[in-house]
């Protein structure tokens, strides 16, 4: 565990499973990491809308995109599209694009990413799923806030 980068960093936050009881199974505490960490990326995305910007879809890469489980559990949390990019290093790409354009390979960012950007799969939310999931990020966010606190003052004990 390596704390807590944004929007809020917090070098020493650790992580917590709740809830746990005698008929918890191993898949159960995989999904909820999953989970966890997608409601990390919806606070996020929280902090980006809240500075006035819109997103509408999201194009994933790297190890985590080619888990189609995932990918979908993120559409849905996030209530947007995703789309998974066809190239496993999307930062390469990006470098790439950018580099095409400050050498006039390509006249502007919406030049590159036409001609360079292509996707494998496209998942969309499932608005019932989003709609329970945003249920469980309220709790997500008192208990992340609330755990923040507690876990700081345990570790000053």
């Amino acid at each position: 565990m390596a704390g807590m980068r944004t929007p809020r960093s917090d070098l020493s936050a650790k992580g917590a499973f709740l809830g746990l009881k005698i008929s918890t199974r191993k898949i159960d505490m995989f999904r909820s990491i999953l989970e966890g960490c997608s409601y990390g990326l919806k606070y996020n995305l929280e902090f980006i809308l809240d500075k006035g910007l819109e997103l509408k879809k999201a194009i994933a890469s790297g190890g985590a995109s080619k888990n189609k489980f995932w990918m979908q559990m993120i559409s849905d949390v996030l209530g947007i599209a995703i789309k998974k990019s066809y190239y496993d290093s999307g930062a390469s790409i990006g470098s790439a694009m950018l580099a095409g354009i400050g050498s006039g390979v390509f006249n502007s960012f919406r030049h590159a990413a036409d001609i360079v950007c292509r996707h494998d799969f496209d998942f969309m939310p499932a608005r019932k799923r989003t709609g329970i999931y945003d249920k469980y990020y309220m709790q997500y966010k008192k208990f992340m806030n609330d755990l923040v606190l507690q876990l700081d003052k345990l570790e000053r004990i």
